[in-house]
């Protein structure tokens, strides 16, 4: 995680909006150029940067996910213990 700092007082900020600017066609790989609008904590302050991302590493991160998504849910249920099992379980010393 990148950290960007207020250019008017040097405080911390937070992502408040992204704004798509344009995809660049033509170019390999896919890239997007996004506009993100920042909030500083300290001032208050809006401004913003504009950066370029790889679209092609975003749809293979997502395309990861449902994978991962259908591993759970392959998963066998947990099973519930008996309250004598339960008890095996808690020994004191």
């Amino acid at each position: 995680m990148i950290v960007i700092f207020c250019p008017k007082c040097g405080g911390g900020s937070f992502i408040s909006d992204e704004e798509l600017v344009k995809i660049l066609e033509g170019t390999r790989p896919l890239k997007a150029v996004i506009k993100v609008h920042y909030n500083c904590r300290a001032c208050g302050d809006r401004f913003g940067r504009l950066v370029h991302e790889n679209l092609e590493e975003k749809k293979r991160d997502l395309s990861g996910l449902g994978s991962q998504s259908s591993v759970v849910s392959s998963q066998q249920p947990i099973q519930q213990k008996t309250e004598s099992e339960a008890a095996e379980g808690l020994r004191f010393f």
